[in-house]
Parts: structure tokens; sequence; C-alpha cells
């Protein structure tokens, strides 16, 4: 923990040295090559040039070779500048991964111009004559290689091409660089440009020496590597030190945000990608004016190296995912197996194999990842179920919400090196919390009856519901004799009883004195009726919540919903009455007393009339649809808390049902 502190603390000083205007005098403006300064990539000049520790693409063939080992793809990039007076500068960037010597290596090439035209000769009278152009041109070849999974090194060399005024100079550098990962969030890099003595003539005679340049970075990567931080130092002989710092802010994985600081200039950057392209945008605020730079990058292939290409015969991936998403019980999912993301890895090989699985949910920016194992010739299956928290089901509200799902799979090298295998995104439809799907298909095409999930919209926990028992403890206290919302426990008894000595009619009568003053508290309190508003999606159907219903009323379901969670929140045992046929729903009550169990019904298409009509319409429910024997002598309910009754009739218990489905934890808070 103190060496984290100490490196924390070394960056947050390197990222404020460049504003300590601790700086000299000077440019390097003369210097052979300098226009190579602007490197290769726009996102790189975003960041400020603060890219030494940071190079994980193709332009890590100028700015650190070690980072091309951080390549998973072949990618080609094309850039654009736009300087003053007329000039242009342009490169183009190519990098693959290979293997060379059973070696896995990544080599880049790059060619770049600089170019200025329309310049006009002067006498020593200033007298103007012909027009002459001021070309530059370099050749840059890279390569890097992975030591182990924490360090990386490169070297580059490069060939440089000046013409200027019939003179036509050309010199060679040799660059070394290494990539090391301190920590998890924590790199550092290093570059050391032109390390081989170089020398050229000059025009008006003697020879020019290539000076050494040296550039140090560190960069952090912070929240789920979502926000970089960088600072570089760069030192060339004999001219003055340069000092950048960068940021770089990923959002949602589509858009980067950009800015830093190169040397007293202050830069910006924008990024857009998706899996094979990417563009990114710099524009430097200089003296002179606005700079802007812009690259096109195009990812392709994989990083398996051509003459590896085994590998991919090695090994078989499959990749399945469930298509719809109902986010209102995906609490319930792990409890259920049902599997969001199915991966099939098929090992050809004799020999054991290890691989991740990494993957993420597109309404989310963090991915995770999962490491397994294949024995050789075994196929290996593995489901999983993506993180989502309460605040990112909270988010989905339309319906639907088309989505992806990412995965990728990567086999585990003996030096820890990952291969990518396959990478890929999957569509996918989430359903907002509220929306009710009685049946699912997983990512297994199992497909899973949901309908005993209506339970957990039956939510006791909300708090909005002491409101109502509150008014309706009030309006009891007001009647004569009093009724007091007790619940199960007799209305005159406040401690814990050993025994109840009450009839089963006259706990009956206790429960029926309370529930209508519920009723009737919403009935006059909520002016709550019966509304028939269906909000359907497929075979989906958009159910409000208790607290939800309160304000807006409610169809039968709704309803039943908002009352089962009233008499459950006071300890009354709710059921829920389903008939399918008829697409009903009607919400009671079990009385248990004398060794025996009764149950009644309210009939939720009338709630708004009198409670005692309710009770009358549920008891002609029961016996339109000959279930009066089950709740005069109490309802054979499974372990479950379900009992069904063909061909058209679920009714649920929601106390037993309680083990294995709580309350919707999407309640209002």
């Amino acid at each position: 923990m103190k060496k984290i502190l100490v490196f924390i603390l070394f960056l947050n000083t390197f990222c404020l040295i460049p504003y300590s205007r601790i700086y000299s005098a000077g440019e390097t403006g003369g210097m052979p090559g300098y226009f190579l300064d602007m490197g290769i990539g726009a996102r790189a000049l975003g960041m400020g040039r603060s890219f030494v520790a940071v190079a994980d693409d193709v332009s890590a063939l100028y700015w650190n070779p070690a980072g091309l080992s951080r390549l998973n793809y072949i990618e080609i990039s094309l850039t654009h500048i736009s300087l003053f007076e007329d000039t242009r500068y342009d490169n183009i960037g190519f990098a693959k991964p290979w293997r060379f010597w059973n070696k896995d290596m990544v080599y880049g090439l790059a060619i770049a111009q600089q170019y200025t035209g329309g310049i006009v000769e002067r006498d020593e009278n200033n007298v103007p004559g012909s027009t002459i152009n001021d070309q530059s041109f370099a050749l840059i070849a890279s390569n890097s290689y992975l030591v182990n999974k924490k360090l990386a090194v490169g070297k580059s060399i490069k060939v440089v091409n000046k013409r200027f005024a019939g003179q036509n100079k050309v010199w060679s550098g040799v660059n070394i660089s290494a990539l090391y990962s301190v920590f998890d969030f924590l790199d550092a890099g290093l570059n050391m440009q032109n390390v081989v003595k170089t020398t050229f003539k000059r025009s008006g005679g003697g020879n020019y020496v290539v000076p050494i340049t040296a550039k140090l970075g560190v960069a952090a990567k912070l929240l789920n590597k979502n926000l970089i931080i960088s600072a570089d130092i760069e030192s060339t002989s004999n001219y003055a030190t340069k000092l950048h710092s960068g940021i770089e802010w990923y959002y949602r994985k589509l858009l980067k945000f950009r800015a830093g600081y190169d040397n007293r200039d202050v830069t910006y950057g924008l990024g857009l990608s998706d899996k094979n392209y990417q563009v990114d945008y710099a524009i430097l605020n200089h003296d002179l004016g606005l700079s802007h730079r812009a690259t096109f990058t195009y990812r392709f292939g994989s990083n398996v190296p051509e003459d590896s290409k085994l590998k991919i015969k090695d090994y078989e991936v499959a990749v399945n995912t469930m298509k719809e998403i109902p986010a209102g019980i995906y609490n319930l999912f792990s409890n259920r197996n049902i599997s969001v993301i199915s991966v099939k890895i098929k090992n050809n090989t004799n020999k054991e194999s290890k691989f991740r699985i990494s993957y993420r949910l597109g309404v989310k920016d963090k991915e995770e990842y999962k490491e397994v194992v294949v024995p050789g010739k075994q196929t290996g299956n593995f489901d999983f179920i993506p993180t989502l928290t309460q605040d990112d089901i909270r988010v989905i509200e339309v319906i639907p919400t088309p989505s992806a799902i990412f995965v990728e799979v990567s086999q585990i090298t003996k030096k820890d090196k990952m291969i990518s295998i396959l990478r890929d995104s999957y569509p996918a439809v989430f359903l907002p919390y509220d929306q009710f799907s009685p049946q699912t298909t997983d990512a297994k095409d199992e497909t899973y009856n949901l309908m005993d999930t209506l339970a957990s919209w039956v939510t006791f926990n909300d708090r909005s519901l002491g409101d109502v028992i509150s008014k309706a403890s009030d309006k009891g206290a007001a009647l004569e004799p009093p009724v007091k919302i007790v619940g199960f426990q007799p209305p005159n008894v406040f401690s814990k009883i050993e025994r109840d000595y009450r009839s089963l009619e006259e706990k009956d009568k206790d429960y029926m004195s309370q529930i209508k003053l519920i009723y009737d508290t919403l009935k006059d309190d909520y002016k709550m009726m019966y509304i028939n508003q269906p909000i359907a999606y497929r075979n989906s159907q958009r159910i409000k919540f208790p607290y939800d219903t309160l304000k807006n009323k409610g169809n039968c379901i709704e309803l039943a919903v908002l009352f089962a969670s009233l008499l459950e929140s006071i300890e009354i045992e709710p059921i829920l009455a389903i008939f399918t046929k008829d697409e009903h729903v009607a919400v009671g009550w079990k009385v248990n007393g004398e060794g025996r169990e009764i149950c009644n019904l309210l009939e939720t298409n009338v709630f708004g009339e009198d409670f005692e009509k309710a009770v009358d319409k549920g008891k002609k429910l029961v016996e339109n649809n000959g279930i009066q024997q089950e709740f005069a002598n109490g309802i054979p309910f499974d372990e479950n808390g379900v009992y069904k009754k063909e061909p058209n009739i679920l009714i649920y218990d929601i106390k037993k049902m309680r083990a294995k489905i709580p309350p919707s934890p999407y309640v209002n808070r």
C-alpha cells in the first residue's frame, strides 16, 4: 500500500510540473527530423503528446514501440494535420502481430511526410525569384516483444530525408524503448531516440551529430480504466527540456474526451470508436492560431499470427446470448440458473488450455471476466450472468431498450499473454424493471416459466404503504367500536401470545374489519378505482408497483398487487388468484384457526365500489370457477406456494413463495 501511495504522489507531482513553468528557452525546430515531433496519430496529440506510457495502438510504433505488444488486431491508421502557411503533415501507419522464431511479436511500419509549397526565393536585395518547396520524408519500422506479463521492449529504425533549395540530405536513427506495468492501474514507459550515433554533412560544411532524445512517462488508469491520466518528460541533448501531460476519459466505450498540456500549449481531442473503426480529432491552441489534426484507424483480423493459424483450428468457440432480458426479475436469474451468456469452448489439442472470457452488457461500462481451464480433447460449457446493480436497472425505462452484449474469448499463454480467439457483440433487448414477462428463453435456449415471479411485485417493503396504513388506522380509531390495524393478532392483545383462543369465525371477522378499513382508505382517500390500461410488448406487460398505482390507479393485476402488498405489510397472508383464460387477477387472503384454513377473495375489477360488493363479486368468482371447496377447506398449495387447477387457474400463496421470490428491490426508496 505504501508503494502505491508513493507512485500516486509521484504521478500527481509529475502532472503538476508543466504548470510550474520550469522550462528553459529554446525549441527543437532546427533539429533534423523535427517534424516527427508530431508523431503518429491524433490521439496522442489530443493528450498533449503525453503518450510514452499510454501507447497501446498502431501509433505506438513512434511514441513507444514496446507498446505495440498491446495490440490485439491488425491496425491501419491515416493521419492528416493542417499546419500554418500552407503546410501539411500526413502519415500512414500499419501494425500486425507476427510469430517469428517461435516468439510472439508485433511489427509496425509508418510513412510520414511534411510538405510546404510555394516558398518564394529572394536575393540579397529582397527581390522575389522562383518558388521552391520544402519537403521532409520519414520511414519508420518498429517491432515489440513481450518479455513477460509486466514488461515489454521495443525498437524502431527510421530513415529521414530532407529536400529544400537544391539540398537533399538523408540520415537514419535507432530508437529503443520499454513499457512496464508497475501495478494494474499504473504503467511506466521509456523511449530512447537516436541511440546510435548518426552524423551527416551540413550544407555549409562540417558534420552534424543527431542528438539523443530521452522520453520518460507514467500513466494511471482509473475508474475501471475509463480514465487515463498521463505525464511525460522529454530531454534532448543541448535543447530545452519539454514537459507534457494529458487526460483521456472513456464514455460508454464509444466516445473518448481528451485534453493535454504540450510544453506551454493546450490541446484538446475527441475520439469515436466501435469494434473495427476509430476516428480521432485533436486541436492545438498555438500562438499562431488553431491547428487541426485528424486520424482514421481501421482494425481487423486477429492477434493470432498468420503462420500460427493452427491455433484457431485448435480451439472452437461458440457464443449464445439472451435476446430479451427482463430486468425486473434479474435478481432471480442466479437462483433459477438463467444464463445471460453461454460460451462453449472446444479444445482440439492434447494439452490443457487456459482461457479468459470477458463480457459486458451494453447498458453499463464495466467489463467482467472469468478465467477457465479446458482439458485437452474436451469441451467446456460456461454460463454467465453479468452484474447489474439497482442503479443500472433503474435507467432502463424504454420498452424495449435496444442494447448489446459484448464477449471476448482469449487464450492465455504460458507467459500470460492474451491471444484473442473471438471478439464480437450480440444484439439484446432489455425490458424495464416494471415490465412483467410470463416466460423467457435464456442463452442455453431453455425456456423458463416466470408466472410465479408476479409475487415479486407484491412489495410490502414499499415505504409509501405506511401512509395508507396510517390513514386506515386513523379511520378505525374514529369508529364505534374502534377497529385497530393489528394484522393477525387479537385486537386487544399487544404482546406475543402462546395461543390464540379466537374461533375461526372470530378471526375471519377481525380480518374482514381491518381489510375493509384499508379498502375504504384506498377508495376514499386515494380515489382508487379499476382502470384498464395495460402496456404490452410481445408477451410482456407493464405492471406498476404499488407506489405508482397509489398515484395513478390501476388495472386488475396492479390493484391485486397493491392490495396484497398492504395485507402482507400488516402480516395478513395474501393470495393472488390468476385466471389465465380470462387474463384476470384477483386478490385474497388466508385465515387460519381451530386447525382449519379458509380463504376469501376480493374482485379487483369493481375496485372503487363498496367493499361489500367487491367481496360478494369475489365469492361469485370463486363459484363460477368451481373452487368453492378449496376456499372453504384450505387451498392445497405445493412446497413452492403454488396451486394449479386445470385448465386455467393459478393461485399463489405469497408468504410461502417468499423463500424463493423476495419482494422486488426496485420499490420506491
